[in-house]
């Protein structure tokens, strides 16, 4: 039904000397396998060694390399860094035509994206996967892939999107005579969907073709699947015996494999079951599905919470009720929110295309109407004089908007001057940055090798002390790195790296970011420049707000770019108030901004920044 995390196996590489051809990289890299459990960071060690070692390797020989960094960071879930890698290989295998890699950073790519609760781009990079892989005729990976894109439609319960990638992915399997480890869950999958789509008779069919192929394979999720779908499909019908029958044997399954995933599946099915003819069962199996879906599957917890609440109710545990009754109104409401903006931004698009073809019809009708006044006026006195008139009003008109074109130009000018300024330290915070990590940190973890292949003989207390230092002042100087010139905002932009920092600072205060509004194009120095006053004002709220959550929102109207953060904190003094800021302040009045700080004793304190940039 829902597999959230797609990763491929892992081949990593340990080794110090310069290699040549991709047959021993490809051996070098799969020496790591057995580092990597035991130690992932001297396995990423070993693989900067490996690619410091050749700078000319040969492009197939570094589209490995690149994909060992990918799958490493994807094992160990940091996903920055993950999709920093899959991207390049990606771009590196595009470039340098190794369409037999295509698909190996796709399924990267889509795996990232939907942990980061992604699931467009994911679903965009694993369609690419699928295709590649059928392509080069692997069909079982193809048909894999396309099972996986099956999912992430499964979960937003878009069910026709859903079936159209599970009969592809049936249709390689038949086509090929393959019987593939994950026939029965797809079969399992496609009894769900025809059940949800009220396909009952095409549902009955592949549920019982995924507990044949189960028992064939020895596979229990796909016969857990198929069960389930037969007890959805005898509660429909009435048949109350053998629904409740199916049920039990699907959870026991799905006990016996301790997956909590398809208990919670189970318990929530239970519980709906069991709502009318027993509320004390129907309560404690939905109480067993909340506990999963609260904390992974909210979408899922949306009809479990109705369930609960109905059975609560029909118990007469009135006050449970509605405790559960308001949960379901405020997570309906928020997926309500998504769902609106989304329909929102989609109309805005077909509105405004009309309103262009609107404005278009117009102006080619008021310049024929135009023509036509212009004619019948040319042979008489009046249409000269109206000529003159407008001639006249015209000058007046053009000399107004050259005194605000010129004045428009002014403050331009003494913006981008101030912005060359900014751009001009922002550059060098860059060239600080990049001369910290690529040279600073690079002599120091070659020094923390160096030293470690010596004491690796000697065993040497001190040794083993510097060893530490070096490795904490390594990581200290990466940091510092960071900290000039997020990795973030270098390839995402402005809006991704502000919610990266506040998701670090989460780990202090609880820290939300939203993003109201914001139009791309800006120049790098002006978003490093907003960046950097966020960074600053979230800092202070963290460190000496005392605030129980900090609120950081931005909104970007076209010509006035808006960023405030709130927090419930005790507030600034007021010598504090009046003193504080000053160098923001003045940097920001430079820029044609202001900064409005409203702070009282024990209820928090806002500040906004207001940055004028258009017209």
């Amino acid at each position: 039904m829902f597999h959230k995390f797609l990763f491929l196996s892992l081949f990593l590489t340990l080794a110090f000397q310069q290699l040549i051809s991709q047959s021993a990289i490809v051996t070098e890299i799969k020496k790591t396998d057995n580092i990597f459990k035991e130690n992932p960071r001297a396995a990423l060690q070993a693989l900067d060694a490996l690619y410091d070692s050749d700078k000319k390797m040969s492009p197939p020989d570094e589209a490995e390399i690149l994909y060992a960094y990918s799958k490493y960071y994807t094992r160990l879930q940091q996903l920055d860094s993950s999709l920093y890698w899959g991207r390049r290989g990606y771009h590196f295998v595009q470039r340098f035509a190794i369409d037999s890699m295509i698909a190996d950073f796709t399924n990267i790519l889509g795996g990232a994206h939907l942990m980061s609760n992604k699931p467009d781009s994911a679903a965009y990079y694993f369609l690419i996967a699928a295709q590649n892989l059928k392509k080069h005729k692997e069909y079982v990976k193809s048909g894999y892939v396309y099972n996986n894109l099956a999912n992430i439609f499964l979960d937003d319960k878009q069910f026709e999107k859903a079936l159209e990638y599970l009969q592809q992915g049936e249709k390689i399997l038949l086509e090929q005579n393959i019987e593939a480890p994950f026939t029965g869950t797809l079969y399992g999958n496609m009894s769900f969907v025809y059940f949800s789509l009220d396909s009952l008779d095409l549902a009955k069919k592949y549920a019982d073709k995924a507990i044949e192929t189960g028992l064939k394979q020895e596979d229990p999720t796909a016969r857990l699947y198929g069960i389930l779908t037969l007890a959805d499909l005898a509660a429909r019908k009435n048949d109350n015996i053998s629904a409740l029958s199916h049920y039990e044997e699907a959870y026991s399954l799905a006990s016996q494999l301790q997956d909590d995933y398809k208990k919670a599946l189970c318990t929530a099915a239970m519980a709906s079951f069991f709502q009318t003819s027993s509320p004390k069962k129907s309560i404690q199996f939905g109480e067993e599905a909340e506990d999963y879906f609260k904390n992974q599957l909210p979408r899922f917890r949306v009809p479990n919470l109705l369930t609960l609440a109905k059975a609560y109710e029909k118990d007469g545990q009135t006050a449970k009720a509605m405790e559960k009754y308001k949960l379901y109104g405020q997570i309906t409401d928020s997926l309500s929110k998504q769902d609106y903006q989304k329909l929102k931004l989609e109309l805005l698009e077909k509105y405004e295309a009309v309103k262009k073809s609107e404005v278009i019809a117009q102006q080619k009708s008021e310049l024929v109407a135009k023509s036509l006044l212009n004619t019948r006026l040319f042979s008489g006195l009046l249409f000269s004089l109206v000529i003159i008139l407008s001639l006249i009003f015209r000058s007046k008109m053009q000399k107004l908007k050259a005194n605000e074109k010129l004045k428009s130009l002014q403050e331009t000018k003494e913006q981008a001057t101030m912005l060359a300024v900014v751009e001009g330290e922002q550059n060098e915070r860059v060239r600080l940055a990049k001369d910290l990590h690529d040279g600073l940190a690079n002599e120091i973890a070659a020094l923390k090798m160096f030293t470690g292949l010596k004491n690796m003989d000697l065993n040497s207390p001190i040794l083993n002390e510097i060893e530490q230092k070096l490795n904490l002042l390594h990581q200290n100087t990466r940091n510092t790195a960071h900290n000039m010139l997020p990795k973030t905002f270098v390839d995402e932009g402005l809006i991704a790296s502000l919610q990266v920092l506040c998701n670090e600072y989460s780990a202090m205060v609880p820290v939300t970011f939203t993003n109201i509004s914001y139009l791309s194009g800006k120049r790098k120095s002006f978003e490093l420049f907003v960046y950097r006053i966020a960074q600053e004002i979230i800092s202070n709220a963290v460190r000496y707000a005392d605030a129980g959550k900090i609120d950081v929102k931005i909104n970007d109207t076209g010509s006035m770019l808006t960023l405030s953060v709130s927090d419930d904190g005790k507030g600034i003094s007021e010598d504090v108030l009046s003193s504080g800021f000053g160098f923001v302040k003045s940097r920001l009045a430079d820029l044609g901004g202001n900064m409005e700080v409203q702070s009282s004793s024990g209820s928090g304190t806002e500040v906004t920044i207001n940055i004028r940039y258009g017209d």
